[in-house]
């Protein structure tokens, strides 16, 4: 007889969850925020990571899968939900995904400007030149472990709800995306957990279809070179 998986999570599956994947994030996001109003720290260094940043990151993340997905098993949970299509037409997505995300980052920073206080955006745009420099050897392995760590998160997890449930655990989902990028600044939080995070889920569940691999690669492509296209073009 074969064994019935669990195809919908409880509500304390994904706030243990969250705790596991996200819980360190929110603590060190709202310690940099609350350094940053109390003018301790700035954006810049805030935003500043080395190598050594990205390679504790990415053995953190995947400690952390390991507990999730060994959680997941434990409650029998129906992994076959999440979707993944790998092919140029998810990747062709994924990038028209990253374009519009990058042009409503470049929208907040126009409405926000970029050091008004406490609405700051994230930062300066970088000519490609500048950019490539920043871009370390391991930016590239971070990118592509972050963006399904977080995006498997969003989408998958926080979505895995009767769908009754669906609007529930978006309004969650996008208060946690928002809770671990406070450190950059109130409206750069808020642009990245409200804007991007709906236009992700709209991608998701509308233009992808519910494939999981157009968001991941929006996600990779941010991580890599940042979100905002104008500055290409100004500079």
């Amino acid at each position: 007889m074969t064994e019935q998986k669990m195809k919908y999570l409880k509500s304390f599956d994904i706030v243990f969850i969250t705790l596991i994947m996200f819980g360190v994030a929110i603590k060190g996001s709202t310690i940099g925020y609350l350094d940053l109003i109390n003018g301790v720290a700035n954006i810049d260094e805030n935003l500043t990571f080395s190598s050594m940043d990205d390679w504790i990151t990415i053995g953190t993340e995947l400690v952390e899968l390991a507990i999730v997905f060994g959680y997941l098993y434990f409650r029998k949970f129906d992994f076959s939900v999440w979707k993944f299509k790998f092919n140029w037409q998810s990747v062709a997505k994924g990038l028209l995904i990253y374009i519009l995300a990058s042009l409503l980052m470049d929208i907040s920073s126009i409405i926000f400007g970029f050091n008004t206080f406490p609405l700051t955006f994230t930062g300066e745009f970088n000519m490609i030149r500048d950019l490539l420099s920043q871009i370390h050897f391991t930016t590239i392995p971070f990118s592509f472990l972050n963006g399904f760590f977080e995006e498997i998160f969003f989408l998958g997890i926080c979505l895995s709800v009767k769908e009754e449930h669906i609007h529930k655990a978006l309004i969650y989902s996008l208060l946690v995306r928002i809770s671990f990028h406070t450190y950059q600044g109130i409206a750069s939080a808020s642009t990245i957990g409200i804007g991007i995070g709906l236009l992700f889920y709209v991608a998701y569940r509308k233009y992808s279809k519910d494939n999981l691999t157009p968001i991941i690669v929006a996600h990779i492509l941010s991580d890599i070179f940042g979100a905002g296209l104008l500055g290409f073009i100004l500079y």
